[in-house]
C-alpha cells in the first residue's frame, strides 16, 4: 500500500501544485473585468485571522498591531498600479511550504514540501533566472534556470537542457513573478479589503471564498484545459488568505502572502494541503541585464514535456 502512495503521490502532488497556483493566475488575469460584480459576491466581513508567515507585515505577523490606514484599497490600488506599471527588474526570494495528507481505505500518509526559490527578473527584454532549492519528504533538490521571450535553459545534475517556450509555459512563467499580476487578485475583492500601516508600508489583506476563487480561475481556464478545470471542481477550498505589502514612498512591492487550507478527492484519494507562500521583493530596478551563460546556451535542446 505504501508503495502505491510513494507512486501517486508524486503525479498528485504536482497536479495539487499546479492547479493551486493556477487558482492565483486565475484571480490575477481577471480581477479587472470582474472588479464590482466579483467584490459584491465575495464573503463579508473578511478579516484576516489565519497566522501570516513569517516576514510577513500582516496584522496577524505582529503582536503591536499595525494601524488602519487613512487610504482606500481601491486608491491604494490605482497607486501602485501605476507605480509597477514603471518597474523594469526587480529580485525575489518565495519560501512555499505546503502539508499534505493522502488518505484511501483507513491508511493515511503525510508529506511536507518546502521550497525556496531566489529570482531576478527583467520586463524588457524579458528575462528571468531563478535558483530553485526544493526538498520533499528528505530528499533536497536544487536546479537553476533562465528564462527568455523563446527558450527554457534549466542545469539538473551539473548538466543544461534547453526547449522552446510556449505561450501557456510563458504566460505562467511570467504571472508567477509578475507582482502587477498578484497585485489584480486583489482587484476583484477591493470590496472586503483590509488596509493597514506599519513601519513604513501598506499592507492589504483580504480572506476569500473558495468557491469564488474557483469561479475566476475557471473563467481563465475558458476551454484551453479541461482536465484542470475538473480539478478544480473536486477542490474544497476552506479558506484563502492574501496580503499584499507596499512601501508607503514609493508604491513598490517588497512583500506577498499567501495562505490557503484545501481538500480534495483525486483517484480514489483524499489529498488535504495547507500551503503557505512567502514572497519578498527587493532591488526595483536594480537589476541591468540577465544574461544566459554560454553552456546553456549550447545545450542539447528537447521539447518541453517530453521525458521529464
Amino acid at each position: 500500500m505504501m508503495s502505491f502512495f510513494r507512486t501517486l503521490n508524486k503525479k498528485q502532488t504536482f497536479a495539487v501544485m499546479g492547479t493551486a497556483a493556477l487558482l492565483l493566475a486565475g484571480c490575477g488575469n481577471n480581477g479587472g473585468a470582474n472588479n464590482e460584480a466579483d467584490a459584491s459576491a465575495a464573503t463579508p466581513s473578511a478579516q484576516v485571522t489565519a497566522s501570516a508567515p513569517a516576514g510577513s507585515t500582516s496584522p496577524s505577523a505582529s503582536p503591536a498591531g499595525p494601524v488602519e490606514a487613512g487610504i482606500s484599497a481601491d486608491e491604494l490600488i490605482a497607486k501602485v498600479t501605476e507605480a509597477t506599471a514603471g518597474l523594469k527588474s526587480y529580485a525575489m526570494e518565495t519560501s512555499t511550504i505546503q502539508n499534505m495528507d493522502f488518505s484511501q481505505n483507513g491508511e493515511s500518509q503525510q508529506q511536507e514540501i518546502e521550497m525556496d526559490t531566489q529570482t531576478e527578473f527583467t520586463r524588457s527584454p524579458m528575462r528571468m533566472h531563478q535558483t530553485v532549492t526544493s526538498n520533499m519528504t528528505g530528499q533536497e533538490q536544487t536546479f537553476e534556470q533562465y528564462i527568455t521571450d523563446k527558450e527554457m535553459y534549466i542545469q539538473a545534475n551539473g548538466q543544461w537542457q534547453k526547449m522552446p517556450l510556449d505561450e501557456t509555459l510563458k504566460t505562467a512563467m511570467t504571472q508567477s513573478v509578475n507582482p502587477e499580476q498578484q497585485l489584480n487578485q486583489f482587484k476583484s475583492f477591493a470590496k472586503e479589503i483590509k488596509v493597514f500601516e506599519k513601519d513604513g508600508a501598506y499592507t492589504m489583506d483580504v480572506q476569500v471564498s473558495g468557491d469564488k476563487v474557483k469561479d475566476i480561475a475557471k473563467g481563465y481556464l475558458g476551454q484551453s484545459n479541461q482536465q484542470q478545470a475538473q480539478m478544480l471542481d473536486q477542490m474544497n477550498i476552506k479558506s484563502m488568505t492574501l496580503s499584499y505589502t507596499v512601501d508607503k514612498k514609493t508604491y513598490y512591492p517588497v512583500a506577498t502572502d499567501m495562505i490557503m487550507a484545501m481538500d480534495m478527492d483525486a483517484e480514489g484519494q483524499t489529498v488535504k494541503l495547507d500551503m503557505t507562500v512567502s514572497a519578498q521583493l527587493s532591488d526595483h530596478n536594480g537589476i541591468d541585464e540577465i544574461k544566459v551563460p554560454q553552456e546553456a546556451l549550447n545545450a542539447q535542446e528537447v521539447q518541453s514535456g517530453t521525458g521529464q
